[in-house]
């Protein structure tokens, strides 16, 4: 039998010859991708039950597309500085919003909100950023309800991007991993929040949740996967999705294309949902003695000449939908349009560096305003 006994050892052998050779590969390739990422975001997340998948706290993020940067995410998960809770005398002014006001694209000292002064008059202050890729009216407003219990928030600033509306609804953004919106008639706010995202929040979630956290290959490859899905094989996006200036096709429309060619019925539950959103925020916000602010994110540099009657957006709803609620409404199009014909590029991913420089210049002199007037 020893045969037999030999066989063994060297089958053994060869197995553990075979298990080692994958960890060394996957080991190089490992300090490769550190070393040499490869063109995208990169970012450990982890789920939260009141909001869903968000970035995991004190990590680091990878942007690596018109320009490379790294950023790390504070103890609440956001790529901001940290912040103490309790009454430090600051007027405190949040910002809340998607991948705008994450901004990854330019490192944290050029954020617009890292930008603002820490004192206008008499007044100190201090600003805070809540952003999360992906996040619709409805997850700003539930990060608020939830952040708002930490900290004592004086101004609550809404930064609405055009593919808000689209991201709040299941059946559009296609997100299972975050709470999703949808009118209701019994509730009394007019909509109600659907809560099965939280059913995929399963061991082996977490799990794999984990393993990208230490592994950037990992990482790497799931995004890849989460894009394949989602595009199918693409190279790169093309300037309409980078513009959010896609157009629907059938009835099913995606977040970003055009207002025009959605579905009307489609286009109005959307409108009616995310005003219903809008009315609970800001009653909310002001029942608590506060002040609730909406900055509106044009589309492109391109959709600033236009007309409004030919502003294909959602910007002239925005407007109503403030006015009707008495919410204060801050429009950069002027400004943009003034720092563009001085050849100033505001938008290549997201807002350029410049393009954040100007965005505190108009909050900051909002501000100041502000509190002239009292506040």
């Amino acid at each position: 039998m020893s045969w037999i006994r030999f066989d063994v050892r060297k089958i053994v052998a060869n197995i553990l010859l075979a298990i080692t050779s994958i960890i060394i590969i996957i080991t190089l390739a490992e300090i490769f991708v550190r070393i040499f990422p490869p063109k995208g975001v990169y970012s450990p997340s982890v789920y939260d039950d009141e909001i869903g998948l968000i970035i995991y706290p004190e990590s680091k993020v990878i942007y690596n597309k018109v320009r490379y940067t790294e950023s790390f995410t504070n103890k609440d998960g956001f790529l901001d500085v940290d912040h103490q809770q309790g009454n430090n005398r600051k007027i405190k002014v949040a910002f809340w919003g998607d991948s705008y006001v994450e901004a990854m694209q330019v490192t944290s000292k050029q954020r617009f909100f890292r930008l603002l002064p820490e004192t206008i008059g008499k007044n100190e202050l201090e600003y805070f950023g809540f952003g999360i890729s992906g996040q619709g009216t409805l997850h700003s407003y539930l990060n608020y309800r939830k952040q708002s219990k930490k900290y004592d928030f004086d101004v609550v600033v809404y930064v609405f991007v055009e593919n808000d509306l689209g991201d709040n609804i299941l059946s559009i953004s296609n997100n299972n991993l975050r709470p999703m919106a949808k009118l209701s008639e019994s509730s009394p706010t007019g909509f109600e929040i659907n809560n099965e995202y939280k059913k995929y929040n399963s061991l082996f979630f977490r799990m794999s949740r984990s393993i990208n956290r230490h592994s950037l290959l990992a990482n790497i490859v799931v995004q890849k996967i989460i894009l394949l899905k989602q595009k199918g094989i693409m190279l790169k996006l093309n300037e309409e999705e980078k513009k959010m200036t896609t157009v629907a096709k059938g009835n099913a429309p995606e977040q970003n294309n055009l207002p025009s060619t959605w579905p009307a019925p489609v286009k109005e539950y959307a409108e009616k949902l995310g005003f219903n959103i809008l009315k609970e925020w800001n009653k909310e916000v002001r029942d608590a003695g506060k002040d609730f602010i909406v900055f509106y994110v044009p589309r492109s540099e391109e959709t600033l000449y236009s007309s409004p009657k030919d502003n294909d957006s959602w910007k002239m709803w925005l407007q109503r939908s403030c006015a009707t609620l008495n919410i204060q409404f801050i429009d950069p199009s002027d400004s943009f349009i003034r720092e563009r014909k001085q050849g100033v590029q505001i938008y290549d991913d997201h807002w350029t560096p410049e393009g954040h420089i100007i965005v505190a210049h108009i909050i900051e002199e909002w501000l100041t305003n502000y509190f002239k007037m009292g506040n």
